[in-house]
């Protein structure tokens, strides 16, 4: 194992797990046991919806902004001050997305040591191949030999139309940020398809373009909320208008040729990503959230250390 890959066993600001380390340490040591557990503790705002009251959404809808997975467990032990192994029924799970279960699995893998990073990108839905794809976050972890995809949401683990274990989610069932951007820039696929062609092409390929830079955030060490904006793609691109900045398209172009899993590819694209973005020597973050509406927070250099 890498110096640059046993960085990611350690805790982002997004991920880190203070004052509930003790909590933690009740719970399994397998990637699917994990993932279990989590299903016990968070539920979707939305597409699970059918399982909770109506009042109980409009009520705790701002659980949906919980950033940190500290705010999180917060919340979970708030809800429900039995052990974190123990599932709840669906009135007491927190509010989030597959975000959200997302960083906390990459959070409580991170605290067994194992070294876990959370992608941004898109599938479809309960990755059935007939479903349309929506954006979508999931866990790159390290088995000890390769970097391995983990589903952290057991209902599209469920569902899937191809059976796979949750701690082995088959890699042509996600579609990366930057492949979803390559597939677009290549007329493989057109922008409409990755918002379930709920919106028009400029919106559609903002939207690529976004979580391009959510999976290079996530690597830089900030797990970013799913309506984030910031540096120039906020300043200088509306969804509704040709995007025409020279140097965030060359940013994107050199994603879509690097191998991730290869250590000093990774180190470069995050290195140019920081370099274009600003965001390594801190940042103003735009959140246009779904249930607050927008706001701003700072974000300093130090939530972006990696490596050199």
């Amino acid at each position: 194992m890498s110096e640059y890959v046993m960085f990611f066993r350690e805790q982002s600001t997004v991920t880190a797990v203070r004052p509930y380390e003790a909590e933690l340490d009740e719970l399994p040591h397998s990637t699917v046991a994990l993932i279990e557990k989590i299903d016990g503790l968070v539920i979707h705002f939305e597409t699970d919806k059918a399982s909770l009251d109506e009042e109980i959404i409009t009520q705790r809808r701002k659980e949906v902004d919980s950033r940190y997975a500290s705010t999180m467990l917060d919340r979970i032990l708030c809800l429900d001050s039995s052990s974190l192994g123990q599932a709840r029924p669906a009135a007491r799970r927190l509010l989030g997305t597959c975000r959200d279960t997302a960083v906390l699995l990459c959070s409580f893998l991170r605290h067994q040591g194992i070294p876990a990073r959370v992608r941004f990108g898109f599938a479809h839905m309960l990755h059935q191949r007939a479903n349309p794809l929506h954006s979508h976050a999931v866990v790159e972890y390290w088995n000890g030999e390769e970097w391995r995809l983990a589903e952290s949401r057991m209902p599209y683990v469920r569902g899937s139309d191809i059976p796979f274990t949750a701690d082995d989610l088959p890699r042509e069932l996600f579609i990366p940020g930057y492949e979803a951007w390559r597939q677009v820039q290549s007329g493989e696929k057109s922008p409409q398809l990755f918002s379930s062609n709920k919106l028009d092409e400029n919106p559609s390929a903002w939207l690529v373009r976004s979580f391009v830079l959510y999976d290079l955030a996530s690597l830089a060490g900030y797990e970013p909320l799913m309506w984030d904006q910031w540096g120039r793609h906020y300043n200088f691109c509306r969804p509704h208008l040709p995007f025409n900045d020279n140097e965030l398209h060359a940013l994107f172009d050199r994603a879509v040729m690097t191998e991730f899993n290869i250590d000093a590819q990774c180190r470069e694209m995050v290195d140019r990503f920081n370099k274009v973005t600003g965001i390594s020597a801190g940042t103003e973050i735009h959140s246009f959230s779904p249930v607050l509406g927008r706001y701003s927070i700072t974000v300093g250099s130090e939530a972006f250390a990696r490596p050199a």
